[in-house]
């Protein structure tokens, strides 16, 4: 596997692997619609000066209310306990995303693989809790249990 140096190279990695179509392309960030189990994602990557980062934003709706926020809240703390490569976060908006941050030093195919993987595996596992809990004061969860 090859080094990625570039956001060009990404790009190229991303169409030819993945058969995905980059969308919203501007200097240093572009957009996907990744296709999960539970949903399409909108996949959004930043080009920055040390970093590369993924993000699935919006992950799901803002909180209908203020219980339903500190439900999620709790949700996602516990979530992200229990994931690697990836973790949740709460936008100033109140609007929930999944993200990942990577070095640029390094970078290479298999990792953008891997990040890949899990931004689709832990999207796809959370996606109806995340939902429920911002929408519905009395949501019913499945377990948080380890992997």
């Amino acid at each position: 596997m090859e080094p990625i140096e570039k956001l060009t190279h990404l790009i190229e990695f991303i169409q030819n692997r993945y058969k995905l179509e980059v969308s919203n392309l501007e200097k240093y960030s572009f957009t996907l619609d990744f296709e999960g189990e539970a949903n399409t994602y909108k996949l959004k990557c930043n080009w920055e000066e040390e970093y590369l980062n993924f993000f699935i934003t919006p992950f799901a709706t803002s909180a209908r209310s203020e219980q339903c926020f500190s439900s999620l809240s709790k949700y996602l703390i516990k979530a992200n306990s229990n994931m690697e490569w990836v973790y949740f976060s709460i936008r100033s908006d109140g609007v929930p995303e999944l993200n990942s941050y990577l070095p640029l030093a390094g970078l290479s195919e298999q990792t953008i693989e891997r990040v890949l993987a899990y931004l689709l595996y832990y999207g796809d596992k959370h996606y109806f809790n995340v939902l429920n809990l911002a929408n519905n004061e009395n949501a019913k969860i499945s377990d948080l249990s380890i992997d």
